[in-house]
């Protein structure tokens, strides 16, 4: 990308990734994430964030790679590099390790069977170094000694030290007890690898020998003794031997790694990949972040997108930037009140930008979406140098000419405050001119001011855009949240009040401004103010509309619900009148039989004659209406609960219709009007008892609010009516609610938060917009 190295210091992309290579494991891994280039083709980066997006899901599923520290392996190669060079029994160790490491991602990726398809492209890369791996385990034992049986040679000599050794002690043990009297103390030790004793000063030719100096303090001398000359010759002999053999030993392992050079140095990098993969994913699900759709076309699309190290510093106060440019206008100029916002927009547009082409997941909503950008210019900050002569404005202009000279087809220009550090009509005209030679497809430039003649320009231009950084009238305070498609106003005087300025002061400075600049700021606060009138009443005519549609959709279902229930109360009756005729049948064929089996007893008869009398008689019973006197539609009241008897309705009167001798009957949104001769009273009791004595469940009431007011109560309390509230929203087929849970200090929105991440009834929720309640309310869609 062109213009990286300056964008990143502008835009302080090192401190991002500084923090994120603080989660690597290895320091291969913290430098290679810090040297991260941005990728210039969109299918390596496709395939970059589909990467990261497998290591997130690794991470949450499987816990993580099992990645530890590991050598250079590079280092090492490079080392054995010459003719007859080998490496230290200490570096052996540390390739085991690195390949030990190997062994484990190898097992852990089949574990994962065919899971993370993406991740498995570069496991699938890696080499087995199982051989090399057993011949270092089975020369070298875990604390650096080379095994006796690494050659016959090796083991022989060792042997032969072991002889000697041991031959040398006895001896020494004979000469402490003769010469315990002259000896400083009673043990043996070792000068220049031979043994000797620690003889007093004033005895040392008492003890014949050969001397090897003496302590510090000069009391002690320490003696070879002369009958062990001999042996500790022999013995020096032997170590050299030993070490020559360790050397030959060394050197063929040596040139076995050599034979693996290929191998290592692929797994070398892909453990390196995996360890900067998994430290972008730590990162990304920290901070929830997205990975940003790629755009074809040159615009760009941003929703809910944090500034990454304010969202680090302060997560609870940064305020998410909404922004598109780039489809139906190619420049914005933004403009606002000081520290309102505008360089911290350039720098979190900037920023998400370079991180989405370094393959990082940034912190952004779903729907958002980057193009592939191959330069970026930045001009932030104030760059005027004493050692060259360059004033605050001579820096700005040499910045922009670089960006004029140097500007090509998909690039992104930030450039804060343009045309200040001069006249301001003059810096005006001339910003003027400089975006209207960068307004054009394929570029997008943002650019901050408070100059009123480039907000009449955004005005008036096609293909530029005003945006406006908004202030709160009322509190005097900015708003941090961009609104595009109108001008800002610096609000100049307004903070100027607000920080305590004398009146006399700010007064003389209107009537100096005049009247037609005064207008026009003026124009630009009401027309701010309305703005967000207009989108308050957007938002309420959005969960209107939310509501209706949650209504009829629930009519519609409440109706099939309905209808399925009336089919299958027939059936169900169908079933029953057939069961009953077949069930009299049975009984009458029972007491003709049992008539012609006792050939015509009178008794025998009269009972069979009484059966089916009662039979008829519980038929005559089914058939017949249920009894009760006539409703007098008069005494009915709206309310009242009653229930159809065609259609086994239960619920309230909410209409009477006396000339129609008519009631309409309401049940959780569902009318149904029907004959009052069809209607019976069900009493005064209510739905929730009737059914509690039934075994039923009553629905939820759907007409319950769409918001829930959680200000002044405890976490706990405010959790437990939280639940309450989801579950009847999801029940009564809200689509979208609102959960108030007030600023201060943000431990209430943060534990609303963290429940409804949760929460199964939540398929996304987002803070309110400005003109919703701002970070003071949750906006939750229901599943």
């Amino acid at each position: 990308m062109f213009g990286f190295e300056k964008a990143k210091e502008a835009l302080e992309f090192d401190r991002i990734l500084d923090w994120i290579a603080g989660r690597c494991v290895t320091e291969n891994g913290k430098a290679r994430l810090k040297a991260l280039q941005p990728i210039d083709r969109a299918s390596a980066l496709k395939q970059a964030l589909a990467e990261v997006q497998d290591m997130r899901d690794v991470l949450q599923v499987e816990g993580g790679f099992p990645i530890w520290n590991f050598v250079d392996v590079r280092l090492l190669l490079n080392k054995i590099e010459p003719v007859e060079s080998f490496l230290e029994v200490k570096e052996f160790l540390e390739l085991q390790n690195l390949l030990e490491l190997n062994r484990e991602i190898i097992a852990f990726r089949q574990k994962m069977e065919e899971k993370y398809p993406f991740l498995q492209g570069i496991l699938a890369q890696l080499k087995a170094t199982d051989r090399l791996l057993q011949q270092i385990q089975f020369t070298i034992d875990p604390s650096g000694k080379i095994f006796d049986n690494a050659s016959p040679e090796l083991k022989a000599i060792r042997k032969e030290i072991q002889h000697i050794d041991n031959e040398i002690h006895i001896r020494l043990e004979r000469l402490l007890k003769k010469y315990r009297e002259f000896l400083q103390e009673e043990y043996v030790t070792l000068r220049d690898g031979r043994f000797v004793l620690p003889v007093r000063e004033f005895s040392v030719n008492k003890v014949p020998g050969i001397v090897h100096g003496q302590s510090g303090t000069g009391q002690t001398y320490f003696i070879e003794p002369m009958s062990i000359v001999d042996l500790n010759n022999q013995l020096q002999k032997l170590h050299a031997a030993e070490k020559k053999e360790e050397i030959k030993i060394l050197k063929h392992l040596s040139r076995q790694v050599k034979e693996f050079q290929t191998e290592l140095l692929i797994n070398y990098n892909i453990l390196v990949e995996l360890d900067v993969l998994q430290a972008k994913a730590k990162y990304a699900n920290e901070f929830r972040c997205s990975a940003p759709e790629i755009n074809e076309e040159f615009f760009l699309e941003l929703k809910s997108a944090y500034h990454p190290i304010l969202l680090k510093l302060h997560p609870q106060q940064v305020v998410p930037l909404n922004v598109h440019i780039g489809r139906d206008f190619n420049v914005l100029v933004i403009s606002g009140p000081n520290a309102g916002g505008k360089t911290v927009a350039l720098k979190t547009v900037g920023l998400i930008q370079l991180m989405f082409q370094c393959a990082f997941h940034v912190p952004v909503a779903d729907g958002s979406r980057l193009p592939m950008a191959s330069q970026l210019f930045t001009v932030i900050g104030d760059d005027q140098s004493i050692e060259n002569d360059l004033s605050t404005f001579s820096s700005h202009i040499k910045s922009i000419k670089f960006i004029l000279d140097h500007v090509q087809e998909n690039s992104l220009a930030l450039i804060d405050e343009i045309g200040s550090g001069t006249e301001p009509s003059v810096g005006a005209a001339l910003a003027i001119a400089v975006l209207e030679r960068l307004n054009r497809k394929g570029i997008i430039s943002l650019a901050t001011t408070h100059q009123n003649q480039l907000k009449i320009f955004a005005t008036e231009t096609e293909g530029v855009e005003n945006a406006a950084m908004l202030f709160d009238m009322e509190k005097l305070t900015p708003l941090f949240t961009m609104e595009i498609g109108i001008p800002g106003s610096s609000y100049t005087f307004e903070i100027c009040r607000r920080l305590g300025l004398d009146e006399r002061i700010i007064n003389r400075a209107l009537e100096i401004t005049g009247k037609e600049t005064f207008k026009l700021d003026r124009l630009l606060s009401d027309l701010s103010q309305k703005s967000q009138k207009y989108l308050q009443l957007s938002q309420d005519l959005s969960i209107k509309q939310s509501e209706l549609d949650s209504l009829l959709e629930l009519y519609r279902i409440r109706s099939e619900t309905l209808k399925k229930q009336m089919k299958k109360a027939e059936k169900e009756a169908r079933q029953q009148a057939s069961q009953l005729l077949a069930d009299v049948n049975k009984k009458i064929e029972r007491a003709i039989k049992e008539i012609k089996e006792s050939q015509g007893d009178r008794q025998v008869i009269k009972k069979a004659r009484q059966t089916i009398e009662t039979l008829r008689a519980g038929l005559k019973e089914e058939e017949r209406e249920p009894a009760g006197a006539s409703i007098d539609i008069h005494a009915l009241k709206v309310g009242q609960k009653v229930k159809s008897k065609k259609f086994n309705f239960d619920g309230l009167i909410s209409k009477i219709f006396k000339s129609k001798k008519a009631v309409e009957i309401e049940r959780d949104g569902i009318k149904i009007t029907v004959s009052v001769d069809d209607i019976e009273l069900k009493g005064e009791r209510s739905a929730q008892k009737e059914a509690a004595e039934k075994g039923g469940v009553v629905s939820p009431a759907v007409n319950i609010s769409n918001e829930l007011d959680l200000r002044g109560m405890t976490v706990d309390e405010a959790l437990s009516e939280l639940e309450a509230f989801l579950d009847k929203a999801q029940l009564s087929n809200w689509q979208e609610v609102r959960i108030v849970h007030g600023k201060g200090t943000g431990a209430l929105r943060q534990a609303v938060h963290q429940f409804l991440a949760r929460s199964p009834y939540v398929k996304e929720y987002r803070l309110g917009k400005w003109g919703e309640g701002d970070t003071g309310v949750t906006v939750v869609k229901v599943k």
